[in-house]
């Protein structure tokens, strides 16, 4: 294969994994929009993609973002039960990993190691999503509310993964990108 080719074939491999993040990241910015939980189709979408990016990511030897995506797939597992607010912290944290994992896309610069933010973000969706258990349905056992509910400051991953917020506005990347283009 000429250095060509395999520039090619990179390329395309970036744009494709950049494509998969903007449509889980649309997905999941939709759900949690309508505060909702996932539904059945929205996880298979969410899974499939991960799925993908998966694969696609260890052919072409990014063991780091295969790495990543497995774990973000893996943590859909918890989620689908209908408590929209069990799934919450868990969207939250696949926005957070999939804000980082797109950074590197949208720069061309992805990782073959797996950088030390990632690991911290992937840590704590595993966390999360182990505490959860598969399919969850019971509410949390803790005394205190779980979710926005434990007011600011809250002591959970979703809230370190907004910086400390218990809300947030968010907005995709495309979406930003195309509102800079109109300042």
């Amino acid at each position: 294969m000429t250095t060509h080719e395999f520039q090619e074939i990179l390329d395309d491999f970036l744009s494709s994994s950049r494509e998969l993040l903007e449509k889980a990241e649309d997905g999941l910015l939709a759900v949690e929009s309508a505060d909702a939980a996932l539904s059945a189709e929205d996880l298979s979408g969410l899974k499939r993609v991960f799925h993908t990016l998966k694969g696609n990511s260890a052919m072409m030897g990014f063991d780091a973002v295969a790495r990543a995506a497995h774990v973000m797939e893996d943590a859909l597992d918890t989620c689908g039960a209908g408590d929209a607010v069990a799934d919450e912290e868990i969207v939250t944290l696949l926005l957070a990993a999939i804000g980082k994992l797109s950074a590197a896309f949208r720069s061309g610069e992805v990782p073959e190691a797996m950088p030390p933010e990632w690991e911290a973000a992937l840590a704590d969706l595993s966390r999360v999503a182990s505490e959860a258990g598969p399919g969850r349905a019971a509410a949390p056992a803790r005394d205190e509310p779980a979710g926005p509910a434990a007011g600011p400051g809250a002591d959970d991953a979703g809230s370190r993964a907004l910086g400390g917020r218990t809300r947030s506005l968010r907005v995709s990347h495309a979406s930003l990108e195309r509102l800079l283009e109109l300042s």
